[in-house]
């Protein structure tokens, strides 16, 4: 479809005193926000999401746990669903300061801005990847880029293909994640491994060279930390090792989210809406 401002051209022109001044037109901009949404690992749909409470370009809100989950739940689930709300404001609070602190450090190239990463932590279904995914989508819509978004267990098996590739090298998979402006690595720790040398040899060059960078690193991963008050293992350095989950913890805060799984409790509620 032709643009209506441009005709296509892409371009468009604005008088300013005596002069006429060519100016880019606004859909070129859009393109080039498909184009890194795109080239970025953020899944599809996360894409429509924002964490801005009036986005300008039409995306819709991030907002915690709907109300209509709580349909018919037993009043210890309708407590745990609570707990899920509070945990994830908390969440969406931090994600918000980080928006502004990424933005405000790139866009000014002001190397003295802090960008710290973070970890959001806690029980699947709860909300982390669609936070931090939709977190990396306003980057891209800010101006932020590159930046790129790639779920853990992926990440190594497109690495054990390059391994028996002669098109795709180890280095064409891990120098975009290091050089990204901000990364978000899903899910971590959700595979096991037979190699956990490996593993731990790719994640330490992966979060140190960033580290190194002072470049942010966003995780979400379901595994507690042995230094949680009253949790059971498996942990997160059962997974990794004690040396890198001591570097993650540096790197990448945690903030814990709690509650019950909310992409059951939606089918549930979908379900209790259909005709008997």
């Amino acid at each position: 479809m032709t643009c209506p401002l441009c005709n296509g051209r892409g371009f468009s022109t604005k008088t300013e005193g005596i002069y006429e001044i060519v100016v880019a037109c606004s859909c070129q901009r859009m393109k080039q926000i498909h184009a890194e949404l795109g080239a970025s690992g953020i899944p599809q749909k996360y894409q429509q999401y924002s964490l801005l409470d009036a986005p300008a370009d039409g995306r819709i809100p991030f907002k915690e746990a709907e109300g209509f989950y709580a349909r018919g739940l037993s009043e210890g689930d309708a407590l745990e669903l609570r707990h899920c709300k509070m945990s994830q404001k908390k969440a969406l609070a931090i994600c918000r300061e980080r928006y502004e602190t990424y933005l405000k450090a790139f866009q000014t190239k002001d190397e003295s801005i802090p960008t710290p990463g973070f970890m959001l932590r806690g029980p699947c279904g709860t909300g982390k990847t669609h936070m931090a995914a939709t977190l990396l989508t306003d980057l891209v819509y800010a101006g932020v880029s590159p930046v790129r978004f790639v779920e853990y267990t992926q990440l190594f098996r497109q690495l054990r293909y390059s391994y028996g590739s002669s098109e795709l090298r180890e280095s064409d998979i891990l120098e975009p994640l290091v050089k990204a402006k901000v990364l978000c690595l899903d899910d971590l720790g959700a595979q096991a491994s037979d190699n956990t040398t490996w593993v731990q040899d790719i994640l330490g060059y992966l979060l140190n060279e960033r580290y190194g960078s002072m470049l942010p690193t966003i995780i979400t991963t379901n595994f507690p930390d042995e230094l949680d008050e009253g949790a059971s293992g498996p942990f997160l350095s059962d997974r990794l090792g004690v040396r890198l989950r001591s570097r993650i913890r540096e790197m990448c805060p945690a903030v814990h989210m709690t509650g019950l799984d909310l992409r059951q409790l939606m089918d549930s509620a979908k379900n209790k809406g259909k005709p008997g």
